[in-house]
Order: structure tokens, then sequence, then C-alpha cells
């Protein structure tokens, strides 16, 4: 029954995430749309077996990159899916170095077949037949914190408003579309033109942002964010969402594709967004670039400090009780946050974007100042309480206490695993996701546990179920990333990271309350458990 009891508390919070999450992104979208999109032919011509594929510099979509063996290839979200979608229908692809505006202008004349990452209007399908969306994008607003020209909107009407109001230097990309029309053509009407720049690409964006050319510029947000991670200033880059959101598809010549081979593509498209490639595709790519951002974010900096605080405690909570030293104390503060992330980095060869979390100075000096002040504030009260290592009332709130901050510092750190498993493309996510997951939370305390239990004045730690519920919360995370691979975003990010943390946390102090034990090869009493 009391087990009963524990396991409840747990499915409601599960089952409350989907509400908070908005559970209509779980879905893949992209499988409810109809083929909407006319294709004409302006000559009569025969299948190509073969298409010449423009492509331009855009990561995570499309980008080069050196191989194994030191060639460039080009590789990308784009590129993965293209690769997938013709291989199905048995056509070749060649790929084609360009910038987006020769691209558009190449598909015109038709000196390519095929360019991805497109968005349909009435003046390029003159030129230009569309497939079926294969993926969504959404446009971001990127400025400088430092900024003086701020502008606060809730609508692309009051966008619009704003940057003609302020002044307000806009960058946009040649050629490329925003949204509807009526964006696009204000964004290019030749009264607007002291206050939009134009450049060629998203570097060329940044670069100009960082040089003052410009107060913002519009971007895919996944793809400036990527760009964000690799700069140094990362962290004074600011992301607004503007609320566009619009379908992105392949565009071909009219003047050498065939309204057959766009239909065979749409067919492969309709079969392939619902697949388990798809998701892993989108997943590896989309999420290589949310999860860092998340982990960069305000709130879950909170998140960690939080946790780094809450094991500062748990040391202090210990070395208390067997008259450690400042520095041992301070030892056992950063063990349990630091060893499991020091051996993560060991097991992993990590590619690109590291996940660090807890090696930065602002942690370190945080658990510094906490173990400080607990230590001496201990010291303060032995002072005047001779009895407080022998009251039985004090022990019982050590104790509860260990346990307290334990769970929420294990809770805090068990995104960690889950994270870098993704970022890296560890697969099978949930598998390596709940074992990375308890290696982040749970190695430090192993070991903290292992060398202090020896104390005679260590009866206290606690000996229930434990690091199997950092196991299980583990692949509760692994479980919900995989469930919204579709169409990932912040949201569902931040408040998957909440709910397993709650959840894990609250799980936890149940199994204390409850006194649920740890699982061991006898039952009997008179057996030695085995800790975790």
């Amino acid at each position: 029954m009391q087990v009963l009891k524990s396991i409840i508390p747990i499915i409601i919070i599960v089952q409350n995430f989907f509400t908070f999450a908005n559970p209509g992104d779980s879905s893949n979208q992209l499988s409810n749309i109809q083929d909407k999109y006319f294709t004409q032919c302006t000559e009569e011509m025969s299948d190509k077996d073969n298409l010449l594929v423009d492509w331009y510099p855009l990561e995570p979509y499309q980008f080069s990159h050196i191989a194994k063996n030191g060639h460039y290839c080009v590789t990308g979200l784009d590129i993965e899916l293209i690769n997938s979608i013709s291989s199905k229908i048995s056509i070749g692809v060649q790929y084609a170095d360009s910038v987006w505006e020769r691209a558009i202008s190449n598909i015109g004349h038709g000196d390519s077949d095929m360019v991805a990452g497109a968005t349909y209007t009435a003046e390029r399908a003159d030129f230009a037949n569309f497939s079926l969306p294969y993926r969504f994008e959404e446009i971001s607003l990127f400025t400088l914190r430092s900024a003086k020209k701020h502008l606060s909107f809730s609508n692309i009407n009051e966008f619009l408003a704003q940057i003609r109001l302020l002044n307000f230097r806009l960058g946009i990309i040649k050629k490329a579309v925003y949204g509807d029309a009526r964006t696009t053509d204000y964004l290019n009407q030749v009264s607007n033109n002291d206050i939009i720049i134009k450049y060629g690409s998203n570097l060329e964006l940044f670069n100009g942002l960082l040089s003052n050319e410009i107060d913002g510029f519009l971007a895919d947000r996944i793809s400036g964010v990527a760009l964000s991670l690799n700069y140094i200033k990362k962290d004074q880059i600011e992301e607004i969402p503007t609320g566009i959101k619009t379908p992105v598809h392949l565009m071909f010549s009219k003047k050498t594709v065939t309204p057959n081979i766009v239909a065979r593509f749409n067919d492969s498209i309709k079969e392939f967004v619902d697949s388990d490639e798809y998701k892993k595709i989108v997943k590896s790519y989309i999420y290589h670039i949310l999860l860092p951002k998340s982990i960069d974010s305000e709130w879950c900096y909170i998140i960690g400090v939080i946790g780094s605080i809450a094991f500062a405690i748990s040391a202090i909570t210990i070395s208390s009780k067997t008259n450690a030293t400042l520095f041992g104390t301070f030892v056992l503060a950063m063990l349990p946050s630091l060893l499991g992330c020091i051996l993560l980095d060991i097991i992993i060869v990590h590619h690109g974007y590291n996940i660090n979390l807890v090696l930065t100075p602002y942690y370190t000096f945080r658990v510094f100042i906490t173990v400080l002040i607990g230590f001496f504030t201990v010291k303060l009260l032995a002072y005047y309480n001779k009895q407080l290592y022998e009251d039985s009332f004090i022990q019982k709130i050590w104790s509860n206490t260990l346990v307290i901050c334990d769970s929420l510092g294990q809770a805090s750190f068990m995104i960690i695993g889950v994270v870098t498993v993704i970022v890296q493309r560890i697969e099978p996510l949930e598998f390596w996701g709940p074992c990375f997951a308890c290696l982040t939370s749970s190695a430090g305390i192993i070991l903290r546990n292992l060398i202090c239990k020896h104390d005679k004045n260590m009866e206290y730690i606690p000996r229930e179920v434990n690091f199997e519920i950092f196991i299980l919360w583990g692949g509760i995370f692994s479980i919900l990333l995989d469930v919204y691979a579709y169409n990932p975003n912040y949201n569902t990010i931040k408040y998957s990271m909440i709910t397993v943390i709650a959840g894990a946390f609250v799980s936890r102090f149940l199994v204390h309350y409850y006194n649920i034990p740890n699982l061991t090869f006898r039952s009997d009493n008179g057996s030695t458990t085995v800790e975790s």
C-alpha cells in the first residue's frame, strides 16, 4: 500500500506535463497538411534519374565539414532529409555550392534542379514547383542585450510599426521570405531602405550585429541559435520570437524537373515524415542546438545553482557530524556535482558543444560561500548549545536535511546526463539516457557515502531506494524528449526538465518518508543491505 501511495503522485506529475507542455506539439503536424501546391511544367521533358541540388551555408540545415578521410562533405538536417527522401524513390542527388540569392536565380533559369529550405510564394510559383512541406521554421529577432533600441511587441504588426518608429536598423537575407507576403513586401519596400539592410547569409548578419552595422536581424531561430553558440559573446545575444511560423518546402525548377518527379517526392515525404527515421534525424540536429541553448538559459542556470547549493548543504550536514575540516567540507560539497561530470567527460569524446554546468567560476564561488556560511554557522550554534551534536531532535533534522538536499541536487544534475547523450548523438537514447542520468546525479554521492559510511557518527546516511529513482526519471526524460522530437521547441524542453526534476525530487522524498527498502538479494532483516 505504501508503494502504491508513492507511485500515484508520480503518475499525476507525468500526466500534468502533457497539459503544461502544449500537447498539440507532440504530434507531427506535417502529416496533416494536404497537397495544395499546383505543379506544372513550362516545356516537355523526360524524368531525371539524378538532380542537381544547390546548397547554401545554413547550420544546422546545410553546412560542410571535414570527413574522416580528410575531404569536405555536405551534411545537415536538410541534406540528410533530402538523401533519405530521394533514396526511397531511387533518385540520385548531386550537390553544388551556392548562396541563397544565387540558388533562387538558378532555379528560375534552370541552372539547377532543386533547392531545400524554401517558403512558398506566388512569385516563386511562376518559375518553380513546390513539394509538400517537410519541416517548419520559426522566425526570431536577434539583438544585443546591451543595445540602446529595444523592441517590445506581441505580434508582427507591432514589430513592423516599431522598427519604423524607432528607425531600428534591421538585417535580413536577400531574396528571403519572412512569413506572409505582406510582411516580406513591407521589408523590401524602397521607403524602408534606410533601416532595412540586406546580407547574403546568416554569418554576415551576425557579423553586422556585432560590428554595430545593424540593431538586430531576422533569422530562423534554430540557425540563429546555432550560430550564436559559436560566439564567445553568445550571452550578449538575445533571441526574441516573432510568432512567424511557416512550412518549408523543396523547390524544383519548372524548366528541368517534371511534375511527375515532384509527385514522387511528395509521396515519399508523406510517408517519411511519420517515420522513426525522420524523427531520429530531426532529433539529432534540432536537439543538438536547443538543449545546449536551454542549458545556457537563465531558468536552467537557477536550477543548477539550487542543485549545487543543495549538495553544499548536504556536505555541511555530514561534515558537522564527522567533525571534518573546512577544506574537507568544501571537497565533500564539490564532489557530488563534480565527479559525475568529470566521468562524463572521460567516457564521452565530445564533438562540438560541451555541456558544462558545474565547472564554472560562478557555481564554484556559490558553493564556496555556502560552505563558509554553513561551517561557521554550525560552529556558532555549537558554541551556544553544547548539546547540539547529542540532541536527538537535531539529529533528525540533520537526517531529513541530508535527504532533502541530496534529492534536490541529484534531481537537478540528472538532466545533464540525458542532454549529453542527445547532443553527442548516442543511441539508443532510451538506454543511455537513464544510464548517464544516474552517472551525473549519483556518482559523486556514491563516492561520498563510501568515504563517510564507516564513520561511527554517520549511521543516519539513508539506505532506502535512491539511485534507481534517478534511473527511472532519466528514462522518463529521455522518452519525453523522444516523443516531442517531431517538433521540438523551448517550451517542451523547459517543461520536460521541470517535470522530471520535480518528479525525481518528490519520488525520492516519498521513498524516504515511507522507508521503502533498497533492492537486495535477500529480504530478511538480518541480512546486510547493499547500498547503491
